[in-house]
């Protein structure tokens, strides 16, 4: 049995057809859960709206990040970089598990915050905040 080997390169590019457009559904997911959490934390003034929120912006911004870090990766050996720009995938892991730290620290700031002067943060969930959350918790499945 004979392979084909321009069946295999339309195989392939129609599965990195498949993931780019994988990739674009997920940025365009993420933006409308972070729209909708963006008003759930105002109107609802919930930490945990927040955490929420903070996640999605964490994964927006991890998903720029190492796209743009992949994409310098690919690219060869210049003037600037002798030894190619491969090590630029690892470094755009780091400045997102950076963010995310420090994004971490913020949220438990508010918590810690939060328990030590009570009602600072009153918490009310609409009706519109608790669809928010479940159309959240619904895509994450």
């Amino acid at each position: 049995i004979g392979h084909n080997f321009a069946d295999s390169s339309s195989l392939l590019d129609s599965g990195e057809q498949r993931i780019e457009k994988a990739v674009k559904m997920s940025v365009a997911v993420n933006v409308a859960l972070l729209l909708g959490k963006v008003y759930a934390v105002i109107a609802s003034g919930s930490l945990a709206v927040l955490a929420s929120l903070v996640d999605s912006v964490l994964d927006l911004v991890s998903q720029a990040v190492v796209q743009y870090a992949e994409q310098r990766s690919r690219l060869g050996v210049n003037i600037d970089f002798p030894a190619g720009q491969r090590r630029m995938e690892p470094v755009g892991v780091m400045c997102c598990a950076g963010l995310m730290c420090m994004a971490s620290v913020e949220v438990i700031r508010e918590s810690v915050e939060s328990l030590l002067k009570p009602g600072k943060h009153p918490v009310g969930a609409t009706l519109a905040t608790i669809i928010i959350i479940l159309a959240t918790i619904c895509a994450k499945l």
